[in-house]
């Protein structure tokens, strides 16, 4: 009775303990963003409502998330080969995601984060070329029994699917989230009518004619808790590679770059293990900045250019 009462007493100090941490994290973490908005200010390269814009991007950053979200990768590599792709599937050889270390790394998260999350993208490349796709829809939702699963895709190869895709999306309530891009309007209003024959859900994510394209910097000099700070992927575009979690895109696919173009370095510090570590650990961990960052001048990156077909040019990614 006594050793029961003892180490409930030692659970209920390392608790306090945890806690009194994470508070310690907080303050310190929502200091460093005061000050830097601050310098931003004060030398004028913010103001107005893009300050205001720029103050929600950091404390959306910074705080982290009360549960886990992230996306996968089922097919690295992409039919449509968009110039500049921050997933650099114009650069990645054919590559599929085993099914079994999916739903390994799933469960993990699962037990983790007690089954809660708030999105489990199925994305890729393009997620539509693994020739497994809907085998996905159960093993995502079986870790997640009530959290939001997505697919994302282009939606080229949507019409060529058959029913056991259609009926595996409506028994596992998947979202089909299609990326509407140039000339493929009217095939999305057609894959939207056949979705709604199937009760499936299918919404757009965006028109596609302005994309943005990375800005990747190949010395390494830039300042990464401020490309972090003004990142849009920061806290937010989290992959799932291997049983580690990457921050944004851009740093779990940095190795078909480099293959291509010579090396930016990526540390094991760039993205976290979901074997050895715990659940606050790791929403901590993608709440910051990580070494990678140094490499992306988030402010250069482009937007507003048509889209194009990548010719698989470094200038595509660097500015």
């Amino acid at each position: 009775m006594r050793r029961t009462a003892q180490r409930r007493t030692n659970k209920s100090v390392t608790t306090r303990r945890g806690a009194l941490a994470e508070k310690r994290r907080l303050r310190e973490t929502l200091t460093e963003f005061g000050a830097e908005l601050r310098k931003m200010k004060a030398a004028h390269t913010v103001q107005g409502e893009a300050l205001d814009a720029l103050r929600r991007q950091m404390l959306k950053s910074l705080m982290p998330n009360a549960a886990i979200k992230f996306e996968v990768s089922l097919a690295d590599h992409c039919d449509l080969n968009c110039q500049g792709c921050d997933r650099f599937a114009p650069l990645a050889e054919p590559r599929f995601l085993d099914p079994d270390l999916f739903a390994r790394d799933a469960e993990r998260l699962s037990r983790l984060f007690c089954a809660n999350t708030s999105c489990v993208t199925l994305g890729g490349g393009e997620a539509l070329l693994h020739p497994e796709t809907e085998s996905f829809f159960s093993l995502a939702r079986k870790a997640f029994p009530q959290g939001q699963i997505r697919l994302k895709t282009n939606g080229m190869a949507l019409d060529g699917k058959g029913e056991n895709f259609w009926r595996a999306a409506r028994e596992h309530r998947i979202i089909i989230l299609m990326t509407v891009y140039p000339g493929l309007r009217e095939r999305y209003w057609n894959m939207f009518r056949k979705a709604m024959e199937q009760e499936v859900t299918l919404v757009a994510r965006y028109i596609y004619d302005k994309p943005c394209f990375p800005a990747l910097d190949m010395d390494g000099t830039l300042n990464a808790k401020q490309s972090f700070l003004e990142c849009g992927y920061a806290n937010d575009g989290i992959f799932l590679v291997q049983g580690r979690l990457y921050p944004c895109p851009v740093a779990a696919g940095i190795g078909f770059f480099n293959r291509h173009f010579g090396p930016l370095p990526l540390l094991g510090s760039d993205s976290i293990s979901i074997y050895e570590t715990g659940a606050q650990e790791i929403l901590n961990f993608l709440a910051s900045p990580i070494p990678f960052c140094r490499f992306c001048d988030v402010r250069k990156r482009r937007r507003g250019r048509a889209w194009e077909e990548s010719r698989r040019e470094i200038s595509e990614w660097v500015e």
